[in-house]
């Protein structure tokens, strides 16, 4: 019984996707790099954020280690949404989600606890969420920020994927056979 399956468009050359590939690559290698050179522009921004809740490094320096995390986070998060399936990417995205956010979150309260614990004078304590805000984007040890838009990415494709309904490599729908056997007749009662 021969089978046929459902193409849409003809298989493209095997250069051609090499091609992609590699140019991908060195665009990625690209971008990793200015992000990890990004502190050196100073200037760019021009200035650092600073408050009554402390001061941070230079805007170039903070938004460039996170581009670089998040650079670093996005083959897996676009492998993980093209390859994996269904369920599984959609649980792996909502958990680096939730781990982003429980990780920020473990910060903000530290950051304010002792931002409340630490702080001179009462004048400085309706400050406290901008304190535990500028503390979760200033942690350079710890990814909370990366980690958030990445499960977000993750989020996005696979409710992208899903309404489209594409199906990872993995999942193909089973193929259909070409002709439906023949129907044998019915043995009925023998007739006298």
């Amino acid at each position: 019984m021969q089978s046929i399956t459902a193409r849409t468009s003809p298989p493209e050359p095997c250069w051609r996707r090499r091609v992609v590939i590699a140019g991908g690559l060195v665009a990625w290698g690209g971008a990793i790099a200015g992000a990890a050179f990004l502190h050196e522009a100073q200037g760019l921004i021009g200035y650092s954020i600073c408050g009554p809740w402390g001061c941070a490094a230079s805007t170039e320096a903070l938004v460039g280690y996170h581009l670089l995390l998040t650079l670093l986070l996005a083959p897996a998060a676009v492998l993980l949404s093209r390859l994996a399936p269904r369920g599984v990417r959609r649980r792996l995205g909502l958990g680096v989600l939730a781990a982003g956010l429980v990780l920020g979150g473990a910060i903000a309260t530290n950051a304010a606890a002792e931002w409340n614990r630490t702080a001179p004078g009462d004048r400085l304590r309706p400050y406290t969420l901008q304190r535990a805000a500028f503390v979760v984007a200033a942690s350079p040890d710890l990814p909370a920020v990366p980690l958030t838009l990445a499960g977000l990415a993750c989020v996005a494709a696979t409710a992208v994927l899903d309404r489209r309904g594409r199906q990872p490599p993995g999942e193909a729908e089973q193929t259909t056979p070409a002709t439906s056997p023949p129907i044998p007749p019915q043995a009925g009662p023998a007739e006298a």
